[in-house]
């Protein structure tokens, strides 16, 4: 039974098309688009073009999981496993985020090498000041 509230992320920028998400988004829409209870995104750049194609399956209460390097035959694990029954399939997963219950023994991003230095930042900062310094007609 799928949670009422899911949704399905695939990565559909030029990396994730060039990768193959199409066939696998179209994938996901063909075996769940009849289904209310889950909604299937398809977003723009995940920023970690070398493991597209990217698929993110967030689970109501649970913490959001990013699957990686998906191909099309593994649509159909990734639904009655994870999607179905809440059992990530752990051997095609990146890493998940926080926010919510967390899953056992998968990776948490911050907790990555690659992450685990970086500072996080808004660019609505940097954003809006370079707006301002360069379009207001009050500098």
């Amino acid at each position: 039974m799928i949670k009422e509230g899911t949704k399905i992320y695939v990565g559909m920028a030029t990396c994730g098309i060039a990768a193959g998400a199409r066939p696998v988004y179209d994938l996901f829409i063909s075996k769940l688009g009849e289904n209310n209870n889950v909604k299937i995104i398809s977003t723009g750049c995940f920023g970690m073009c070398s493991r597209e194609v990217l698929v993110d399956v967030e689970i109501p209460g649970k913490n959001r999981v990013t699957y990686e390097k998906v191909k099309s035959d593994m649509v159909g694990r990734i639904i009655s496993e994870h999607v179905e029954n809440d059992k990530p399939v752990n051997e095609w997963i990146f890493a998940q985020m926080d926010g919510a219950e967390a899953y056992k023994d998968i990776p948490a991003y911050k907790d990555l090498l690659v992450f685990k230095h970086q500072r996080r930042r808004s660019e609505e900062r940097r954003v809006g000041k370079e707006c301002r310094s360069r379009w207001s007609p009050y500098h």
